[in-house]
């Protein structure tokens, strides 16, 4: 069962699914590319806007705990401090599975922003890190591709997508 707000974007969705395999002519084929891309920004949108009310929910639950926090005890012992940074694997996820899509269509810029949320919330992710780096790449943006698939290497020296890709820029930029 899907929302109202879901339906919707759901039944577009099933519209083009239709219409693809009835396609036979190039404008009916970019009509269709046109309303996929439609309706992946309307998806994205929204999973942005629910995305920034997750983060607001979490801000506020934040200040809910340190609202409830016990006073220290007499013996002047302060609390623990929590880490600046932390790991958010989950969010990361979210981010991640964006950039890839992004990268799929073409949108560098795109994808080179969703990835560097993700790893905003997951630092050491060499899954964002590959695929940031892989973005940039493909963005022509060859220097900073390098210096992400270092930093990817340092967490999976074995990934096999990260060493092919820093042989292509290598490839590209003369340097044998």
């Amino acid at each position: 069962m899907t929302s109202p707000r879901v339906d919707p974007l759901r039944a577009e969705f099933e519209a083009i699914r239709t219409a693809l395999g009835a396609a036979r002519t190039p404008a009916e084929r970019a009509d269709i590319k046109r309303r996929l891309m439609a309706v992946f920004r309307e998806a994205d949108s929204r999973l942005q806007e629910l995305g920034q009310l997750k983060d607001d929910v979490r801000a506020l639950v934040e200040q809910w705990r340190q609202a409830v926090a016990p006073e220290p005890a007499e013996g002047g012992r302060m609390p623990v401090a929590r880490p600046a940074i932390r790991q958010d694997r989950l969010g990361a996820s979210t981010f991640i599975e964006k950039g890839w899509h992004l990268i799929t269509l073409g949108d560098h810029a795109g994808a080179i922003a969703a990835l560097q949320r993700a790893l905003e919330l997951a630092p050491r992710d060499a899954q964002a890190q590959g695929l940031l780096g892989w973005a940039q790449m493909l963005g022509g943006e060859y220097d900073e591709a390098m210096v992400t698939f270092a930093r990817a290497l340092e967490q999976d020296p074995e990934n096999a997508m990260v060493r092919v890709n820093v042989g292509y820029i290598c490839l590209k930029k003369r340097i044998f």
